[in-house]
């Protein structure tokens, strides 16, 4: 994987990074082969607007304002390619698996989105269906995140004194059906998984809460230091931190990359530094980032095999030596080779991958 790139989508056999010129590349996880895939027109580092949490990436041909406006979809598993078509007035919004969301805007701006679409191919045959269950007049509709068979989707509504509120969705694929959060996103950090669905709340002082998807309840886990907040969830872990380049941060701040049990409870340090996370098929999440002992790669985060007590972490791609100045991780996390992941005891466990 090129240096310096971050890792926007995980599959299952590989995973989609993209590098500061833009390119998109597909790395296997057996062998480490690479399919360079270019560029497309928008050249977004958004992990939904390039597929999630499948083997299919999305590359956008074409603009709003262009008949032959559309999406091309690459199996990566299979080599299959099928074509979305998007046309004029339909803005792309993210690709959950085979999946495109779209919006009908009379202009291309987010705020105009109040109707989203799940669009997909089968046979040479478009369907189009429209989301259902939101909020009478939301509006600026962003595909905030996703997981297998569901997609979230953050929303505004009018409040009073010609303010704005924030809201959030969980979208079930299959029924095209939205079921509101207890939660509200800005729409950029948000996760969700099969079971719960996270956000981190806007302000001078953020802070991550996590809802548990069937019962509803909320519960208020961590404040975030200063940075552009990334978060993820892993099985019954949640995972956070700023997105902090490598050699960047001070030592002023906590600019690490921990977990925490979404049910509250002690958090625990994974990596030195992280700048992106994104949920894989399986239920782990994909890091790029890097400790002192290990150095920079792609991590995998996963429920750890003592039932979900710690998670285990493993480097599923090396891309340097590391030469960070912050203290390595935390020494009760232990290593092990891919798939042999060890117990950590009641604390989170790293395994390389």
């Amino acid at each position: 994987m090129p240096v310096p790139a971050d890792v926007i989508s995980a599959g299952t056999t590989g995973f989609l990074s993209i590098g500061l010129d833009s390119d998109l590349l597909w790395t296997r996880y057996a062998g480490g082969a690479t399919t360079p895939l270019g560029r497309d027109i928008g050249r977004s580092t958004a992990t939904l607007m390039h597929g999630s949490v499948s083997d299919v990436v999305a590359l956008e041909h074409g603009t709003e304002y262009d008949t032959d406006h559309r999406v091309e979809l690459h199996d990566m598993g299979t080599g299959d390619i099928s074509v979305v078509p998007l046309g004029r007035n339909r803005s792309l919004k993210g690709v959950v698996g085979s999946t495109v969301v779209a919006c009908r805007v009379p202009y291309p701006t987010d705020d105009t989105c109040t109707e989203a679409h799940l669009m997909s191919v089968a046979d040479g045959v478009t369907t189009d269906r429209v989301v259902t269950g939101l909020p009478s007049g939301a509006f600026g509709l962003r595909a905030a995140a996703a997981t297998t068979g569901a997609l979230a989707l953050s929303y505004k509504t009018s409040a009073a004194g010609g303010t704005t509120a924030d809201g959030l969705a969980v979208v079930d694929l299959a029924s095209g059906t939205a079921t509101t959060s207890h939660l509200a996103s800005a729409g950029f950090t948000t996760a969700i998984s099969p079971a719960y669905v996270s956000s981190v709340s806007t302000g001078n002082a953020p802070v991550l809460s996590v809802e548990n998807r069937a019962t509803g309840t909320v519960t208020r886990l961590s404040a975030l230091g200063p940075g552009y907040p990334l978060t993820g969830l892993a099985g019954n872990w949640a995972v956070f931190g700023p997105d902090t380049q490598f050699g960047a941060g001070s030592a002023d701040w906590d600019f690490s990359l921990r977990a925490v049990p979404v049910g509250g409870g002690a958090v625990r340090k994974v990596l030195d530094h992280a700048t992106t996370v994104v949920p894989a098929p399986d239920g782990a999440v994909l890091v790029t980032g890097g400790t002192v002992a290990k150095g920079e790669g792609v991590y995998r985060i996963s429920v750890g095999p003592d039932g979900g007590r710690s998670p285990t972490w493993s480097p599923a791609r090396e891309l340097r030596p590391s030469s960070l100045s912050s203290a390595p991780a935390s020494p009760r996390w232990r290593l092990s080779p891919r798939r042999r992941g060890r117990r950590g005891g009641n604390c989170p466990a790293v395994t390389p991958k």
